[in-house]
């Protein structure tokens, strides 16, 4: 029996087909690596053994049966198709690959401004 028995068949496998399209296991597996990393150095008293076994595949599995219900929320199966497709291609590989960099660095660009939009404000009331 499905997990997720309020979503189609047909729109569960598409949910799925476009999360392996986006490496979202690697992504995944990327963010608990930081995240061990972060807490090793943290916590250094923990023996190896056990960061060894910290993270394993269920919870990736409970990540998944999480996150699958906002894809059914928010896409249409169709939409799904066309975002696998879409990525399957160089530019959407392009995407993926470049896309943390380039919402970071547009974040700072944003931040700047909105900083020195502040900076403008507070000048014309007469704040600093």
């Amino acid at each position: 029996m499905s997990e997720h028995p309020d979503i189609a068949e047909d729109k569960l496998e598409a949910i799925k087909r476009y999360l392996d399209a986006i490496d979202l296991l690697d992504l995944f597996q990327d963010i608990l690596v930081g995240q061990i990393e972060h807490y090793r150095m943290k916590y250094p008293k923990l023996l190896d053994d056990f960061w060894n076994n910290a993270f394993r595949e269920p919870e990736y599995d409970d990540f998944l049966r999480q996150i699958i219900p906002i894809y059914d929320k928010y896409y249409t199966t169709g939409e799904l198709s066309d975002l696998t497709e879409f990525f399957g291609t160089v530019v959407g590989r392009k995407y993926l690959k470049t896309e943390p960099l380039t919402e970071v660095l547009t974040r700072v660009v944003t931040d700047r401004i909105s900083e020195n939009f502040k900076t403008k404000v507070l000048a014309a009331v007469g704040e600093r």
